[in-house]
């Protein structure tokens, strides 16, 4: 955001724009439409953007996406967690029990909307994989490959700090509504100018938008609970709404604002844009152009840009083929001394196979004795300190490995374990917070090398379900011979 340059591009299933920043200000744009009896949808949309970049002398290495919210879902999900590290790592569990999909196939981006003493209320964002590659494939066949690929809210609250005139931004909270001809989005203003996304809604054909955000609005305010508003900031791309009856209905005040009027003069290149709100998504989506980590980037968690891996990968090529020239050349020499002395050699391999296998119980030897001995030593090392290996069926080694599964999952699981009881085999008998827990430990228990264990998952009645697994076991210590 603070260098303020790069190549900004937004797109939604009708339309895509794109502006080229320089200094903070765009120096070109241009947008294209989607064709009426176009075929291949996105992907289509997306090559005739790149194709008209091309053609502007365009294209960048330093690139962003917005993604119109008719492109991804939003759900409000509540963490445990603070930390946004704590949270990155848990997010998946926590959406996947809200969203009736598979979650699996979405990325998923957050933003901490509050946090409390038990934890954070979080803004959900997921994206469907197939819709993801359809950008990222199409842009990156014409030399754009996206750094980040955001939510069209999360750039609108990079964009109003920047373009907000008055009233000012800088004192009280503000709840602010932007319509443009397709969606509608509210953001919320705090001490400091700071602006985060909130909700994105579909505007569609509303016969009234007045009456449409009057709702919409309505519902919002309604869910910031303990955050105080002191007014309506809006915005209307079409210039149709009466603010008279959205404040009499709302009963707070509500001030039209011609923020993004400016967006219609920003720069007189390039083709017209018919939405000014879509201007101002496509300048903030540039504004994350140099920010690969970011919690909203839906890269992060699909298709990972590695614009700096790959020129990495490329110089190691040639480093490679350099190398590999003089290690010919050193090998040449090697191999002729190699000849030289291999009836040496082969003559101390008899005699270690006839040593090996006195030691080996009349094993052959094999190609890398040094590996064999080395990992027989080791067995008999974790043997004798009491650690399980591969294979070891004892009752001490089971124990040690069940450990090692509940330590694994028992956050994600919530499992809570009533009793371990130890006869011919081993019997684990708790409780985990929900049915998926149950199913997440069994699978971690097959992780670990405990094979498929015996398990009893009865229906839950009332609060966590409950499980009793065993696991048999064979008597530890060494085998009669």
């Amino acid at each position: 955001m603070e260098s303020q340059s790069g190549l900004g591009i937004y797109i939604s299933k009708q339309t895509a724009l794109a502006v080229r920043l320089r200094r903070g200000e765009v120096v070109d744009r241009v947008a294209v439409e989607a064709a009426p009896d176009e075929t291949d949808g996105l992907r289509a949309l997306v090559r005739r953007l790149a194709e008209a970049c091309a053609e502007r002398n365009m294209l960048s290495s330093d690139a962003s996406v917005a993604l119109d919210s008719s492109l991804f879902m939003q759900h409000s999900v509540h963490s445990a967690f603070s930390h946004a590290n704590q949270i990155a790592q848990t997010i998946r569990f926590d959406t996947e029990e809200v969203v009736a999909a598979d979650i699996g196939t979405m990325a998923v981006g957050f933003d901490v909307a509050r946090q409390q003493e038990s934890g954070s209320e979080l803004n959900v964002f997921t994206a469907e994989h197939a819709i993801l590659s359809d950008v990222v494939l199409t842009l990156q066949a014409f030399g754009i490959d996206p750094i980040s690929i955001v939510p069209d809210v999360a750039c609108l609250a990079r964009t109003i700090p920047l373009w907000a005139t008055q009233p000012s931004l800088e004192v009280g909270g503000h709840l602010i509504g932007v319509l443009s001809h397709r969606n509608g989005y509210f953001l919320r203003s705090s001490e400091g100018a700071h602006v985060t996304p909130v909700r994105a809604f579909l505007v569609g054909r509303a016969k009234s938008k007045t009456a449409l955000l009057g709702r919409e609005a309505f519902a919002t305010i309604a869910a910031q609970r303990g955050s105080a508003i002191d007014s309506l900031l809006v915005f209307d791309s079409g210039g149709s709404l009466d603010t008279a009856q959205l404040s009499a209905h709302l009963g707070t005040d509500v001030v039209e604002v011609d923020w993004f009027e400016q967006g219609g003069s920003v720069a007189s290149a390039g083709t017209q844009t018919p939405d000014p709100v879509d201007l101002a998504i496509a300048y903030g989506a540039s504004l994350f152009a140099g920010e690969k980590f970011h919690t909203l980037n839906f890269r992060n968690d699909f298709m990972p840009h590695q614009g700096k891996r790959l020129r990495l990968e490329n110089a190691m090529k040639w480093a490679c083929v350099s190398l590999t020239i003089l290690l010919l050349a050193l090998g040449g020499r090697l191999q002729a001394k190699w000849y030289a002395k291999q009836n040496g050699i082969e003559q101390v391999r008899e005699k270690l196979e006839e040593s090996y296998s006195v030691v080996m119980l009349g094993k052959k030897l094999p190609k890398n004795p040094t590996t064999s001995l080395g990992s027989v030593q080791r067995k008999l090392l974790n043997t004798t300190m009491g650690r399980p290996t591969a294979g070891d069926q004892s009752t001490a080694a089971k124990l040690q490995l069940i450990l090692k599964a509940i330590n694994n999952c028992y956050l994600i699981a919530g499992l809570e374990i009533d009793s371990v009881s130890i006869s011919k085999a081993i019997t684990i008998k708790g409780s985990a917070r929900t049915n998926k827990g149950r199913l997440t430990f069994l699978s971690e228990l097959q992780k670990v090398g405990l094979g498929r264990p015996t398990s009893n998952l009865p229906p839950t009645k009332k609060g966590r379900p409950p499980f009793s697994i065993t696991i048999k076991t064979a008597p530890s210590g060494p085998r009669p011979r």
